[in-house]
């Protein structure tokens, strides 16, 4: 009987190793895609992780440009542009691979604070104007139309220029 009992606990033993190992390859190996996102309309941000084309965790964070939209703007749903860069990590933090996306590039240009900025000026004079350039830069980065996105928000920095909007660069 004694030789069977160390017959199962070495076979135990031998189970714990194995499923120790196969946690730390897969610890070490698996990869897990992060990416951000913003929403068009209060700039709060989301960072999304996936797993094999499955997202199972999204974190949401305020911006100052988000927690003044909510004291000063009506409740909405939140409408998300991804960023235009992602991530590849280990489970262990290890980066994999940075990858840089066409979209997105242009709404993501124009900083929180700009925007912030630029919705305090809209709220103070009633700028229909520029609430339509914002609009506009939101609307076709949602399309995923990043040519007239670029445009709208060229036309933002136009405007900067001559003294009227951004005080920061928009790039």
């Amino acid at each position: 009987m004694t030789a069977t009992r160390t017959s199962r606990r070495k076979h135990r033993l031998l189970l714990v190793l194995t499923a120790l190992g196969v946690c730390a390859i897969l610890y070490s190996s698996v990869e897990v895609h992060t990416r951000m996102h913003t929403c068009v309309l209060c700039r709060m941000h989301q960072v999304r992780y996936s797993l094999l084309g499955v997202t199972f965790k999204a974190e949401e964070s305020n911006t100052e440009c988000s927690s003044w939209y909510a004291d000063h703007r009506p409740a909405h749903r939140h409408i998300w542009v991804a960023a235009p860069f992602a991530q590849d990590k280990r489970l262990n933090g290890t980066v994999v691979q940075s990858t840089t996306y066409n979209t997105g590039q242009a709404f993501w240009s124009v900083s929180t604070s700009q925007q912030l900025r630029l919705l305090e000026q809209i709220e103070s004079t009633q700028d229909v104007r520029l609430q339509g350039m914002l609009d506009e830069v939101a609307a076709r980065s949602i399309a995923n139309d990043e040519v007239a996105a670029r445009a709208a928000v060229l036309r933002l920095r136009k405007d900067e220029q001559a003294g009227l909007y951004l005080t920061d660069q928009v790039q």
